[in-house]
């Protein structure tokens, strides 16, 4: 049954955007398959579905549609989405201790960003899509007034870095942003409900929610201010604030809403910095501080992205990303940096991506099994124990666009990990305090 009213509300959309004026529809499709090997003996060559271009394991699917008024003043947005994983929780049960993982090695009930200290059981609801936005939004005062209502997606204040690459994510509510001269803007928002991350497909905290029961104290709820200010031929300055909140709860009973920090909804600032007075040269500096109030319990990101233009051909670029952790006890950081370069032969591209992380993991050395460009992990050690993660890894790959919209990609991603610690804790494919770990793979995307 779910699946022809999937069908039938497809159809509708699409039949609309036929008939009705300043209706727009988009989106697109990646997919693609890897030859994974490992030197690990215990483990067989597997073959995994993988969408390197849209870092989704599987596929992703998303179809994006919009609708305005002649004068741009009034308008709705909405997305559908499938990807990665198509069973989400609709109940949960928390007891016991310890920490519940997928096949992926991310948090259940709940999605990446929870992490439930206790044994999780769950009723599974299945679904091929999920609607990461729809909402309703109005633009005033010659563009000096905006807000939009509903389940809230807006990039205004999205960092443009290579690693972080996110805001304060949105959900269900509201969002009002001002620009009182040009070149400024002001946003402040308020959510009852937390929008999920990509691995979770973009649904709401909490799994499928019955809105009659998903009320949040005035206190509890998601309060988003940030400001952005950009001089053209200068520079762009952004900063965002994350009060914390509850409105990315694992499970509910009563008033009880039951978050950590894993939930990401610790109060939160992110700034960044980008330099835009050199042609052809991007300049990208990303902080992000969670837990503010306790110097003993906090997360550090600095992401720093580079690249530089030398002609219409040839690309160079660095990605650098330090992760700091402030605990009662001294812990190390991890660092990781990412050099790659390009050259456009026409429509032929090829690249290579050279990546060293200490105090980190490549993904495809795990049974998680991504291998994205950024598949890559931080993993925590105290300091003074020999307890060290690191990884090399080389990544040659070609590129192929058909045409505008669509490409091919093939590449061969190869890692060297290390790691100094008891080998059960490792985490690797197998036995063995290293791990050589290769895929060669085909990526496909394809635009509409």
């Amino acid at each position: 049954m779910k699946k022809y009213l999937i069908i039938a509300i497809l159809t509708v959309f699409i039949t609309g955007s036929v008939f009705a004026q300043n209706i727009t529809l988009d989106g697109y499709i990646n997919s693609g398959l890897g030859l994974i090997i490992t030197d690990s003996k215990s483990h067989e060559p597997q073959i995994r579905a993988f969408g390197v271009d849209s870092e989704s394991q599987g596929y992703r699917f998303r179809l994006n549609g919009s609708t305005q008024n002649e004068e741009r003043t009034i308008g709705a947005r909405f997305r559908l989405q499938g990807q990665r994983n198509l069973t989400f929780p609709s109940s949960v049960n928390i007891t016991g201790s310890g920490s519940v993982l997928d096949s992926n090695g991310d948090p259940v009930a709940g999605g990446d960003y929870v992490d439930v200290n206790g044994t999780a059981t769950f009723t599974n609801t299945y679904g091929y899509l999920s609607m990461p936005y729809l909402y309703g939004w109005v633009n005033l005062l010659d563009n000096k007034f905006y807000a939009a209502a509903g389940l809230v997606d807006d990039s205004t204040y999205q960092t443009a870095d290579w690693w972080y690459n996110e805001d304060q994510t949105e959900g269900l509510g509201i969002l009002v942003r001002l620009a009182p001269v040009n070149g400024l803007s002001i946003g402040v928002a308020a959510y009852t409900i937390s929008q999920l991350s990509g691995g979770s497909n973009n649904m709401l905290a909490g799994g499928p929610p019955n809105f009659t029961d998903r009320a949040i104290n005035a206190k509890d709820a998601k309060y988003v201010f940030a400001l952005a200010y950009t001089l053209p031929d200068a520079f762009h300055l952004g900063v965002s604030y994350r009060t914390k909140n509850k409105a990315a709860w694992s499970g509910y009973s009563g008033t009880d809403y039951r978050y950590n920090r894993d939930n990401f909804e610790l109060d939160q600032i992110i700034g960044e910095l980008r330099i835009l007075a050199i042609k052809g040269i991007t300049a990208v500096v990303v902080g992000v501080v969670d837990n503010l109030r306790d110097s003993k319990d906090q997360n550090l990101i600095f992401s720093e992205t580079f690249t530089f233009k030398i002609n219409d051909q040839f690309t160079l670029g660095l990605n650098a990303v330090q992760f700091l952790y402030n605990r009662s006890v001294s812990m190390d950081p991890s660092f990781l940096f990412n050099a790659w370069g390009s050259y456009a032969f026409g429509n032929v591209i090829p690249r290579i991506d050279l990546v060293y992380m200490t105090g980190g993991r490549s993904r495809l050395s795990t049974t998680d099994g991504r291998y994205h460009r950024k598949g890559f992990q931080e993993r925590m050690g105290v300091a003074d124990v020999d307890d060290d993660y690191s990884v090399f890894s080389v990544r040659p790959s070609v590129r192929f666009n058909l045409n505008s919209r669509t490409h091919i990609e093939i590449g061969n991603m190869l890692n060297f990990d290390s790691y100094n610690g008891n080998e059960t804790a490792s985490g690797f494919i197998g036995a063995g305090n290293n791990r050589m770990s290769n895929v060669f793979y085909l990526d496909f995307r394809w635009s509409f």
